[in-house]
């Protein structure tokens, strides 16, 4: 019998190795997404194999926790060599019986792809992000204010009432004092001006009553995805996040402190302490439930589309009934019907936010939908709720529906009209409690809308105007109107139809629409012709595959290849129909 022969940095240990012969090799998605490549059987060292390893993995355990070793197995069959990599983690050592037993994680150019992507917040300073989109201008920053309560209504009726006098006198005195420095420092003197501090104690006291005054740096996702992309050596593709509108689409967060003073603003382009701490990675898994979604590297490319759209790419690894006539399936199978994703209703819903809980409490309707998938219970087998998990909260703004028309003229005037000196327009912030959020948030900017404060730029939210102003005849009149805000991140599909997350990604899981048979095949053995063929396929497109069949193309879940009885094990195969254009 021919046999196969392992190398482990570069010194044949095949006369002491055991196992050799049944060298399987797995291929199986985690549950981050990543594909996870492995040999599943195990290798057995003795002799010298075992005194050597023994001491680098046992005798030196304290230093060797972090180191890899190259493995080579050459396959003969297939005059094939596969690489893999030997850790502490793989190694487990019988002392009495003087074996090593070894597991192997394959060695794949995505795995360091993966480890790039995955590496640090997508933020760290020390890769280059910020500095690269800062200078692009791309870092934008959003205006955000703050809920006003009853007694903040107080309070500014006492400021006009009582104190706008009092400062009034003062800035008055202040004003006279100025005139008299200047008159002493022009003939020699060298004083100071005391009303620098006063100034700025004003406009806290406003920017506090008017609960404004900050802002919040945010984070187009389409950078971020390209930036890391490239630092992979890949090429990030999305019709997604590279089309409008969301394109457009950043990322806000802040759930340290409160965000970056106004006064600052030409100082301070990037809220370090406030940056969502997520890596590549985490940030397409936490996006894929908002658009129904999945991400692969396929080649040279990072891929986030509608998951339906990778049934549409895969490869044919081969022909069910073809292999099934020619002999080629060693063992029979079984055909289960399982319903699991014959739901009965859509149960969407932007998660709960237990610190910003204006979305929660007064916006809630636009970032969440049910939708009846079995009106009348026509369909006995449908059931449960299709419940995409979107961990995001909702976003209000100053002049949505649940506006207050104080509020609003708060936030409008405080531009020096009547009360306050600030000399910006708060309308169509967004609006928060506090200061902070537990959830990041989704929003899509308005390319077309922005002010300017210091010579900063500031962005918005898309809006739609759907009330005009009224310009009631008393002081608190609306001078704004009524808009819908961040309207393709709704999920309520009846009020802005057709560009929603519903209408574009999460209405083909309705079994109506869906044309799904619902068949599965727990697991099945391929004995291909040409093995050493198949396994190369394999290994070059992992499971971006499908199998064909008279039952439609099956997806798969996970396979093993069985180097020594030369067949590859398939399993968790889903057979859909093309019933989703």
């Amino acid at each position: 019998m021919v046999r196969n022969r392992i190398f482990i940095n570069g010194k044949d240990y095949t006369q002491w190795a055991s196992g050799l012969n049944e060298l399987t090799e797995s291929i199986s998605k985690k549950d981050d997404g990543t594909i996870e490549i492995g040999q599943s059987s195990q290798i057995i060292l003795t002799g010298l194999g075992y005194t050597y390893w023994k001491e680098i993995f046992l005798d030196d355990s304290c230093t060797s926790i972090d180191r890899e070793y190259e493995v080579r197995i050459k396959v003969e069959s297939c005059n094939q060599n596969l690489d893999f990599i030997i850790k502490s983690q793989g190694v487990s050592i019988d002392e009495v019986n003087c074996k090593v037993k070894m597991n192997f994680n394959t060695k794949n150019s995505k795995d360091e792809q993966i480890s790039i992507l995955q590496k640090t917040y997508f933020w760290d300073e020390d890769y280059g992000f910020i500095q690269e989109y800062k200078a692009k201008g791309r870092i934008e920053r959003m205006l955000y204010v703050k809920e006003l309560t009853f007694i903040s209504k107080i309070l500014i009726y006492f400021y006009v009432v009582a104190l706008i006098p009092i400062i009034t006198a003062i800035e008055i005195v202040l004003n006279i004092i100025d005139l008299i420095i200047d008159f002493i420092n022009g003939i020699g003197g060298n004083l100071s001006r005391p009303g620098t501090d006063f100034e700025k104690f004003k406009e806290q006291i406003e920017s506090d009553l008017i609960g404004a005054g900050e802002y919040t740096t945010v984070y187009y996702f389409k950078d971020i995805f390209e930036f890391w992309a490239k630092q992979a050596g890949l090429t990030f593709r999305s019709s997604i996040l590279q089309q409008e509108p969301y394109s457009n689409a950043v990322l806000w967060g802040q759930q340290i402190k409160k965000g970056i003073e106004l006064k600052n603003c030409d100082k301070v382009t990037f809220d370090k302490d406030n940056a969502p701490n997520y890596n590549c990675i985490e940030l397409l898994n936490l996006l894929s439930p908002v658009f129904n979604a999945d991400w692969e590297i396929i080649g040279n490319e990072l891929i986030f589309e509608r998951k339906d759209y990778f049934q549409t790419i895969r490869k044919t690894l081969f022909n069910l009934d073809e292999e099934v006539r020619a002999g080629r399936m060693t063992d029979g199978w079984d055909y289960s019907f399982d319903n699991q994703n014959q739901y009965a209703q859509l149960k969407a819903d932007f998660s709960f936010d237990a610190v910003d809980t204006q979305g929660n409490r007064n916006v809630n309707d636009y970032y969440s939908n049910v939708i009846d998938w079995n009106a009348g219970l026509i369909h006995k087998n449908r059931k449960g709720r299709y419940t995409p998990r979107i961990e995001f909260g909702a976003c209000r703004f100053t002049d949505d529906s649940a506006k207050n028309n104080v509020n609003s003229w708060m936030w409008h005037n405080a531009r020096g009209q009547f009360i306050f000196d600030i000399d910006l327009d708060y309308s169509h912030s967004l609006v928060l409690t506090n200061d902070t959020a537990q959830l990041p948030k989704i929003i899509i900017v308005d390319q077309t809308s922005s002010r300017y404060f210091k010579g900063c730029l500031f962005r918005f939210a898309v809006k739609k105007q759907v009330s005009p102003p009224t310009f009631q005849s008393d002081i608190f009149g609306d001078s704004v109107g009524i808009w819908n805000y961040n309207m393709p991140m709704w999920l309520n599909n009846k009020i802005y139809p057709g560009n929603n997350l519903v209408d574009k990604f999460h209405y083909i899981e309705n079994p109506d629409l869906k044309g799904n048979r619902f068949v599965e095949i727990k697991s099945l053995t391929w004995k291909p012709q040409d093995f050493c063929a198949a396994v190369e396929f394999v290994r070059e497109h992992k499971l971006n595959m499908n199998i064909t069949s008279k039952r439609g193309d099956a997806t798969i879940g996970s396979l093993t290849i069985e180097y020594g009885a030369c067949q590859i094990n398939i399993t968790e195969l889903k057979f859909k129909c093309n019933g989703v254009s």
